[in-house]
């Protein structure tokens, strides 16, 4: 309820602002998709692709009087996250196959920053692509955490907090705070009427930072891929 009431105050803001700058175009979006986690190490592998969802305000900044130039940002909260699993063996007197699995649920804070060009108008329909930067700051990381010993589940643990998880090969102390991404997004947006479009179009974004805080310097990357569903005034 709070993040609702945010994002309709900082809409309310901006409708206020748009109205003293004509450069200005605002809306919002509730853009579905897919997430997952692409890991450097040998020892650990992508565990398959988990839905995420982002949503929010969505600002176009015009340069100048060229409508075709614009710089896109905005204000979304992301539910996302990622499923990894790790392989190995330990031993005492003997051998034993060792594997775990770890799914986190995690919601970011991002602020987009991306460079918008657009086509001119054909009919109703303006075609668009952007390319940028994406600043995400993690504001919520739970995790579901099951590990195996020669095939007997010893640890069965869902939506814990994603601290000091017993994750096999590298105990796993924190998901980091913070993630950045270059993104691509390519659509259309459809005018209703002279101030209001409709907005669809895909997007991927390549996560550039570890998300995982353990004794492991290897990578573990997000990968995100969605389709924009919104509208701006």
């Amino acid at each position: 309820m709070k993040r609702i009431l945010f994002i309709l105050i900082t809409i309310f803001s901006l409708q206020i602002v748009k109205g003293q700058n004509e450069n200005l175009r605002f809306g919002f979006t509730a853009s579905p998709g897919l997430t997952w986690w692409k890991p450097d190490n040998t020892a650990h592998e992508s565990g398959g692709a988990r839905f995420a969802l982002n949503y929010g305000v969505l600002i176009d900044y015009k340069f100048g009087n060229n409508s075709r130039y614009a710089l896109s940002t905005g204000l979304l909260l992301t539910l996302d996250g990622g499923k990894l699993v790790g392989t190995g063996t330990q031993f005492d007197t003997i051998t034993h196959n060792v594997v775990t699995t770890m799914t986190t649920k995690t919601q970011h804070l991002q602020i987009p920053m991306a460079l918008k060009l657009r086509s001119n108008e054909v009919g109703y329909i303006t075609y668009y692509g952007s390319l940028g930067i994406i600043p995400a700051f993690t504001i919520r990381r739970r995790a579901d955490l099951k590990k195996s010993i020669d095939d007997v589940v010893v640890i069965n643990e869902e939506n814990i907090d994603a601290k000091n998880l017993d994750f096999y090969p590298n105990k796993i102390k924190n998901i980091n705070p913070f993630d950045l991404g270059l993104s691509f997004e390519a659509g259309l947006e459809y005018s209703m009427t002279e101030n209001t479009a409709l907005v669809g179009g895909l997007f991927f974004t390549n996560g550039f930072i570890n998300q995982l805080d353990d004794d492991d310097k290897e990578r573990v990357a997000t990968r995100n891929f969605g389709i924009r569903i919104g509208v701006l005034f």
